[in-house]
Formats: structure tokens, C-alpha cells, sequence
């Protein structure tokens, strides 16, 4: 049983590892894919002018107003950015919780 949660663990972290770095390089090579609003002149938004760096995007995205983010971006990214923010709290719920439960 421990043996295939381990082995388990090992393929979808190791995916998840490749990924997350193939976007972490792929991102600052193609700002057309992953920053439309910055791209294209007709979609502009002051907020889409803000470039950050390799992994410091995750704390910046969590950081934006959400007033600002709705009237520049759209209602769809303020709940986007919500529900991610709700999921990252009841993950960490999770993680804290399975403390208690391990043997």
C-alpha cells in the first residue's frame, strides 16, 4: 500500500515538476502566449505592463487589487485569481490537517 502512494507520488510530482519548469522557460520566450494583454496594442491594460521575473509572478498575481483587476482584465480573472487563492488555502487546510492524521 505505501509502496504505490510512494510510486504515485513520484510520477505526478516528477510530471508536474517538468511542467512547471517547461512554462517557467517557455513564459519569457513567448510573451505572446502568456501575456496577451501586453501583446496586442487593442487589448492593453496597465496592469498587463508589469513584467515579472521568473518565479516572482506567483506572489504579484495574488498582490493585484481586485477592483483594478476586474476593470482592466475582466470579471473572469478577479474570479479566476479567487477561486486559486480559495484553492490555495484549502490545500494548505489539507497539508496541515494530514499532520495530524499520519502515523
Amino acid at each position: 500500500d505505501t509502496e504505490i502512494l510512494r510510486q504515485t507520488c513520484v510520477v505526478y510530482i516528477s510530471i508536474f515538476a517538468v511542467l512547471f519548469i517547461l512554462f517557467l522557460l517557455l513564459r519569457p520566450r513567448h510573451p505572446s502566449v502568456y501575456n496577451i494583454k501586453r501583446t496586442y496594442p487593442k487589448l492593453h491594460t496597465p496592469v498587463a505592463d508589469d513584467s515579472f521575473g521568473f518565479i516572482s509572478w506567483m506572489w504579484k498575481v495574488f498582490a493585484i487589487d481586485y477592483d483594478d483587476l476586474s476593470e482592466q482584465c475582466g470579471m473572469d480573472a478577479a474570479t479566476t485569481i479567487r477561486s486559486l487563492e480559495l484553492g490555495v488555502k484549502l490545500s494548505l487546510v489539507g497539508v496541515f490537517n494530514s499532520a495530524f492524521l499520519a502515523p
